[in-house]
């Protein structure tokens, strides 16, 4: 066999093929020989027939069809094991149409055949001594510690009922609602809810109904005005909708002391102070490390810049192909399909 190849821009390259004529007649006479031991023709016990009587049996052009297949396929896995260094990607193409080059096979002559396959892009990134980057840095949140801090206070924070006062912004309540619309017809997608516990803040719940609890007490039946947002970035027009909201009970979360037991409960500092110190440390390490991720980042896209590269159709097609079963197994994850 005889190869050649030459480099072809967008990263590909093609052979110029040349078999000899020995090797399509070996995979013939194997053909051959498999075809005498598995099929039967009439008359004849298996692996008996003349192969003359066997060719017209299962037909000359199915046997040749086949012989094609298994040259092509074996010449061109062997070319691509003996040309792993240029990295090749994906499959080959052939230079001409299957069936146009079947059409001039012939069983024991010369096949000569272009193939071409894309490789491995070669990147030429240009001078980048002296290259500079601007970058802003981050600067730590000095709030973060503190609104931490509040987390942790709100998560242990025990709930005591409140008597004598109606219900106010921060409280937790426990309410019963039935959603409809303004005309009394259900709501799709929203079920009757009992004993749902509630914190009246706006981002807990829709806006509109948690401003109208409050004001309320403990057994006070209300119906309350609010809308509906279809569209998760909400640009849907709003859906008018009347919520009959049940006031079952009211409490408070009683908040801990920041104090040293407190800092123990949630930690393995001892002190306050200490886990104060740990929360600030924490965040300059936050900042200075989103900092030098930011560094990084435009080091690349500066390279980038510089760089020339002709990436493959297989590369495009392969990350194409990622990115969709990528999106496939959160779309998934997200609504439980399989």
């Amino acid at each position: 066999m005889k190869v050649s190849h030459e480099t072809l821009p967008g990263s590909k390259v093609r052979f110029d093929i040349e078999v000899e004529g020995e090797r399509s007649q070996k995979i013939h006479d194997a053909t051959l020989q498999r075809l005498l031991k598995t099929i039967q023709v009439p008359g004849f016990r298996k692996g008996k027939a003349p192969r003359q009587l066997l060719m017209q049996y299962v037909g000359g052009e199915t046997v040749r069809a086949e012989v094609f297949e298994k040259l092509i396929e074996e010449v061109l896995r062997e070319v691509r094991t003996q040309h792993e260094t240029l990295k090749p990607l994906g499959q080959f193409r052939l230079g001409q149409e299957g069936d146009d080059l079947f059409a001039g096979f012939r069983v024991g002559e010369i096949l000569t055949f272009a193939a071409e396959i894309d490789v491995e892009p070669t990147v030429e990134v240009a001078d980048y001594v002296g290259m500079t980057v601007t970058v802003e840095p981050v600067q730590p949140d000095p709030e973060a510690p503190g609104r931490m801090l509040a987390e942790f206070q709100r998560r242990r924070a025990p709930l005591v009922p409140v008597e004598g006062r109606p219900a106010a912004s921060g409280d937790v309540v426990t309410i019963d609602y039935v959603l409809r619309q303004p005309d009394g017809q259900p709501v799709a997608d929203w079920e009757d809810e009992t004993g749902v516990q509630l914190d009246l803040l706006p981002e807990s719940f829709l806006p509109e109904i948690v401003a109208g609890i409050e004001g309320m007490n403990p057994g006070e039946i209300k119906e309350i005005p609010a809308h509906l947002t279809d569209s998760e970035d909400g640009t849907a027009e709003p859906e008018p909708v009347v919520a009959t909201v049940t006031l079952q009970s009211i409490k408070v979360r009683e908040l801990p002391s920041l104090d040293d037991d407190f800092a123990r409960s949630i930690s393995q500092k001892e002190t306050m102070a200490e886990l104060q110190a740990y929360l600030d440390e924490r965040e300059a390490n936050a900042a200075a490390e989103e900092t030098e991720e930011r560094i990084q980042t435009a080091i690349v896209n500066a390279l980038v810049e510089r760089t020339h590269c002709e990436v493959p159709q297989t590369l495009l097609q392969q990350e194409l192909e990622f990115l969709l079963q990528r999106n496939c197994r959160n779309f998934r994850s997200q609504w439980g399909k399989k």
